[in-house]
């Protein structure tokens, strides 16, 4: 059957489904093998609220049951995981939104940064689109937002902005309960333990791990990574840990992306074989991602594929420090459909991935 016989393009972000419907609910457990990365492929697709305008960032909740996105088109979309149904659409035509999150533990509330008018943080409740908090502190765009990693702190998250700091949050305050101003843009990730912050400044390649519990004081690890990043003139735009906390990966929008060992922050490998992206104006939150178990970081490619990469075996000081792909996700409708996967991220409960560009697609193995 035909591609064209199978897609039906509909208006204001109902979804199409770019192969035969498969049963609600049958989504199987998290992504554990290449085999099961090499099968999957776009099977949900969906338009943006406007046609050709960018997503800038997609998150799940905790069970990894919704995604949430923000888009230049000055809306929020949220959507159902298992149902692969589209849910409703958030528009903020007067703050505009990027960096769009869940809260920790809640699939009804979100934070997401303004565009318009200031560089506000809002606190919204998915049910009915009212505001409860607003977070006023920095005076730049925000590049950054995440949540807390510990249940134990389940009311903290954490910003980086234009402005040079890293701010921490409390839902409950108004303000920011602690700031730390650096002479860069930084980057920030948080280990899975909430116990260290990575944080990247742009300008100056200076990566430091910092103590959560001493933030913004309590520099763990320091290195100036410019060697690396320059070597072939790479732009970072993005860090995170892996989940096993060994590594703390590099996301660069040359495609390039760089391995670091979490602990002494040494350069492990370089993971190659993409393509660049077109280059656009407005910023995202990347195309790397890793498999909930650790064991393989995922890319998106400028032609539409998807690059693997074998963490497993991975050692610090191996002589090469390239790593090619493992295997290849050909993405047959990249071009004639516009699927990109200029932001991808992996499901942390179940055996699938989003991507997103212009449009959000499900990718999964059935």
């Amino acid at each position: 059957m035909s591609l064209s016989s199978k897609v039906s393009l509909v208006e204001n972000n109902d979804e199409h489904s770019i192969f035969t419907s498969r049963p609600k609910n049958t989504l199987s457990t998290r992504i554990t093998t290449l085999d099961t990365l090499k099968a999957i492929h776009p099977s949900k697709v969906f338009k943006n609220g406007i046609i050709d305008t960018p997503l800038t960032s997609l998150s799940y909740d905790d069970e990894g049951r919704y995604i949430l996105t923000s888009g230049t088109d000055e809306t929020l979309q949220l959507y159902e995981v298992p149902r692969g149904h589209h849910v409703k659409s958030i528009f903020s035509k007067k703050y505009g939104c990027d960096q769009a999150i869940f809260t920790h533990n809640s699939h009804t509330k979100c934070i997401f940064a303004s565009t318009k008018e200031n560089h506000i943080l809002r606190l919204l409740n998915l049910n009915d689109n009212s505001f409860i908090r607003y977070f006023k502190g920095h005076d730049a765009q925000v590049v950054n937002l995440i949540n807390s990693t510990s249940s134990t702190r389940s009311e903290s998250f954490y910003s980086s902005s234009i402005d040079g700091t890293v701010k921490c949050w409390d839902l409950r305050v108004k303000g920011f309960t602690a700031s730390l101003g650096l002479h860069s843009i930084p980057l920030i990730a948080l280990d899975p333990s909430n116990t260290v912050m990575a944080i990247l400044e742009i300008q100056n390649y200076q990566i430091n791990l910092v103590s959560m519990e001493k933030f913004p004081s309590g520099l763990i690890a320091s290195k100036n990574i410019k060697d690396v990043l320059k070597k072939y003139s790479l732009t970072p735009v993005c860090i995170q840990f892996t989940n096993d906390n060994r590594y703390i990966l590099v996301t660069t929008a040359e495609l390039k992306h760089l391995v670091l060992d979490a602990y002494t922050l040494d350069l492990v490998v370089y993971l190659s074989g993409g393509i660049p992206f077109t280059e656009r104006q407005y910023p995202d939150i990347g195309c790397l991602t890793v498999t909930p178990n650790s064991d393989y970081a995922l890319s998106g490619s400028g032609n539409g594929n998807i690059l693997i990469w074998n963490l497993k075996n991975l050692q610090n000081g191996a002589s090469s420090k390239t790593l090619a792909p493992s295997a290849t996700i050909n993405n047959k409708y990249s071009l004639s459909k516009g699927i990109l996967p200029r932001m991808i991220k992996c499901n942390p409960r179940y055996e699938m991935l989003a991507a997103a560009d212009t449009e959000l697609s499900f990718w999964t193995s059935t």
